[in-house]
């Protein structure tokens, strides 16, 4: 074997073996990049609840989509910064978690909140 192909069969192996490293290392982060392709699906079918739920008119629906999609954003920012979560971390991930909850309430009306809400505590107990 020549020394090109030795080093490109070593180099195929150590990126193979980090890659494998890293999923295993790290099943939060595999599965928090895994799992983006899974939240589109997840966010509509949770539009489409929330608007049955509530009576959301179309634009309040559009408002939703784009409130979850910037959550999702935010937590791939806050994932990206760390593999793991250490308490600042997590704390991030709350607090756009909470920002999420206080955009998604905005965008209802007074009576349409007031059912969400007696919803979340109910889901809460």
């Amino acid at each position: 074997m020549n020394r090109t192909r030795a080093w490109i069969l070593v180099t195929a192996v150590g990126c193979f073996a980090a890659g494998m490293s890293v999923g295993v290392a790290y099943p939060s982060l595999s599965a928090a990049f895994a799992a983006g392709a899974e939240a589109s699906d997840e966010d509509d079918l949770y539009v489409r609840r929330m608007a049955a739920d509530y009576g959301l008119t179309a634009k309040q629906q559009r408002q939703l989509r784009a409130v979850l999609q910037r959550r999702a954003e935010e937590e791939r920012e806050v994932f990206r910064a760390a593999a793991e979560l250490p308490a600042p971390v997590a704390s991030a991930l709350e607090a756009v978690r909470r920002r999420t909850v206080e955009r998604m309430r905005a965008l209802l009306s007074d009576s349409q909140r007031r059912a969400y809400d007696q919803a979340v505590q109910h889901q809460e107990k």
